[in-house]
């Protein structure tokens, strides 16, 4: 966590009360969560505080809560989907007061961090036909790429709110620049897969767009991916269904 980011406590201390300015909770519900101490918050809490569009209190009254949800998120990426939302509404809608408090760059900061750890490493989570039966889905197999609903999540989200997409196309630059590292490699060819997919998806980038029809790129990408073993073994079935989606398997 930057610690600029901690500055808004000293600023905005712990509010006793919340105004509730759009009538979305009970008062016993807000007193029970301002009775919790800061490291009993959860995910459920935060999003109540931050939104996304119904915080429970001003800016001025939930501002220290920001930095707290950033650590939270960051500790708890296995819950992670349900509260980047909240946080990339918050930066949006009050970016403005977060650079009169001096920390929408730690704030930016904060958001690229998260989309730079959740891609640091490339884990595909196999379920083969009996791991299928056994969750109840009548699948012959599936396989799911920890952290992908998540980024796409978070990258849609910034579009959205809009005030920081600029750091959406960054990250995709970054990956494109993936250069000796085959786990920006296979994010890469995760994401281009991803923009046809059914349950979630990124969002629709000019720069993903070139790419799924570069198949230099393509290639290079898949190449680089295989080198690392857990990318290359951990399924025996991503790769040969993600190179025939991309239109590479011949090349």
């Amino acid at each position: 966590m930057t610690p600029d980011l901690f500055s808004l406590q000293g600023k905005h201390p712990r509010p006793q009360s919340l105004s509730d300015p759009f009538h979305d909770n009970t008062s016993d519900s807000l007193r029970q969560l301002l009775s919790k101490p800061d490291d009993a918050l959860r995910w459920c809490d935060f999003k109540i505080l931050l939104g996304p569009h119904l915080p429970a209190g001003t800016y001025d009254e939930v501002a220290y809560f920001l930095p707290l949800a950033f650590n939270w998120i960051r500790a708890n990426k296995g819950d992670a989907l349900d509260l980047c939302s909240s946080l990339v509404w918050f930066c949006s809608e009050y970016a403005n007061d977060l650079a009169s408090d001096g920390v929408l760059d730690s704030a930016r900061g904060e958001l690229r961090g998260l989309l730079r750890d959740w891609t640091a490493r490339f884990m595909i989570v196999h379920f083969d036909k009996p791991a299928c039966v056994a969750k109840g889905w009548r699948l012959e197999y599936l396989d799911l790429v920890d952290m992908s609903e998540t980024v796409c999540e978070m990258m849609c989200d910034l579009v959205e709110y809009a005030r920081h997409a600029d750091i959406v196309e960054q990250f995709v630059r970054d990956l494109m620049d993936f250069g000796t590292n085959p786990s920006a490699a296979a994010w890469l060819l995760e994401l281009i897969r991803s923009c046809e997919g059914v349950a979630y998806r990124p969002p629709l980038l000019p720069l993903l767009e070139e790419a799924s029809v570069d198949h230099r790129i393509l290639l290079t990408a898949y190449e680089l991916s295989q080198t690392h073993s857990e990318i290359r073994d951990s399924s025996p079935t991503y790769w040969r269904d993600t190179l025939c989606q991309l239109g590479i398997a011949q090349i």
